[in-house]
């Protein structure tokens, strides 16, 4: 079944009867079958799409979370390195070096 579209909806001419003025019962019941099948196609992918979209937002918050962790870290590192570890201080010649040691 081709999805249904508001163009489809829109240019959709019914027939009208004989007998009297209107449309046919049985034309205008299966084009309202067809706007209902639509319809829950469409329904149901939105509700993929805000259950998609709420879990990448959890991610997110978790992913964040994280990254101001890993910022904090990443500056205790800076500011005091691990014991023995030769830092280049940015002030001097590449080749000499600093040893920062915590007391």
């Amino acid at each position: 079944m081709t999805p249904l579209t508001s163009d489809d909806i829109l240019n959709r001419k019914l027939p009208t009867t004989r007998f009297r003025e209107g449309y046919g019962q049985d034309e205008v019941d299966e084009f309202l079958d067809e706007v209902i099948a639509a319809m829950r196609s469409l329904e149901h992918e939105l509700a993929s799409a805000k259950a998609q979209v709420a879990r990448l937002e959890r991610a997110n918050a978790r992913l964040r979370g994280r990254r101001g962790q890993l910022r904090e870290r990443d500056m205790r590192l800076r500011i005091w390195p691990e014991p023995g570890v030769q830092v280049i201080c940015p002030h001097e010649s590449p080749v000499l070096r600093c040893s920062w040691h915590l007391p």
